[in-house]
């Protein structure tokens, strides 16, 4: 399903999907008590999923895009499969000048949280790995017809120690600076 309009204050799209999933013989990835990765064999799994996406303009300077992605998944025991979240959602504000004079095309602010809910590492569900949510900030300008990228970003702001769903832990606050130049090629 598929939606897109527009309000007296919001003009946006909205998407909804979806799916099931029934299969037989399953290699699922599980982590051990020794800190190591096994592939074990499952007669069967199944999966349900919904996801959402909305993406909109607030305003000509203010946009928004967020994803919603749910995970059912349960092996022939009824247990979840590890090592599968079973909720992540992606939120993103931006803040745009748009063209600034001669050389500026857009000169963007944004803000942007991340979550993936926490699941589990072994098949009884007995070893647990956290939630793990980053908020991530940033500024970035496209200049000269959008050949020029020039960024910085910084992501995990919050410090959020956490683990990835194998225990390996996962990067604390960093930043990057970045600059990319696009060539255009003009044939004869």
């Amino acid at each position: 399903v598929v939606m897109a309009g527009r309000a007296k204050v919001l003009k946006g799209s909205a998407e909804v999907r979806g799916f099931i999933s029934s299969r037989d013989d399953v290699i699922v990835v599980v982590a051990t008590s020794q800190d190591q990765i096994t592939f074990r064999n499952e007669d069967s799994a199944k999966t349900w999923g919904a996801e959402a996406r909305f993406a909109g303009e607030i305003t000509p300077h203010l946009t928004f895009a967020s994803t919603l992605t749910g995970l059912l998944t349960r092996d022939q025991n009824g247990k979840q499969l590890p090592s599968f979240t079973p909720f992540t959602t992606l939120t993103r504000f931006e803040g745009h000048t748009r063209k600034l004079g001669n050389q500026v095309d857009d000169l963007v602010a944004f803000a942007q949280l991340y979550y993936r809910a926490g699941g589990y590492t072994d098949l009884a569900n007995l070893t647990p790995f956290p939630d793990y949510t980053p908020f991530t900030v940033g500024v970035y300008a496209l200049m000269f017809d959008q050949r020029l990228w020039v960024a910085f970003t910084a992501r995990n702001v919050n410090d959020d120690r956490s683990f990835d769903v194998l225990g390996y832990p996962l990067p604390g606050r960093n930043y990057a600076f970045s600059i990319s130049y696009r060539y255009r090629f003009t044939g004869h």
